[in-house]
């Protein structure tokens, strides 16, 4: 039998634009690529937009 030996090819891995996040690197180390731009973070402390809160307030008021 003569055996056939095949050198293994490594291939680049080519994401759908769905699949991509603004992380890089493998599971292990994730390094954020610069100049991307993440979406803003929920602050728990910032100000309540007032006519937001006069808004929610008539509306609690109707409901007994």
């Amino acid at each position: 039998m003569i055996a056939q030996v095949h050198e293994k090819i490594e291939r680049k891995r080519k994401l759908a634009p769905s699949q991509q996040t603004p992380f890089k690197g493998n599971n292990t180390v994730k390094h954020i690529i610069p100049n991307k731009k993440v979406g803003q973070a929920y602050d728990p402390f910032a100000f309540a937009n007032k006519k937001m809160l006069e808004v929610l307030t008539a509306w609690l008021k109707l409901d007994p």
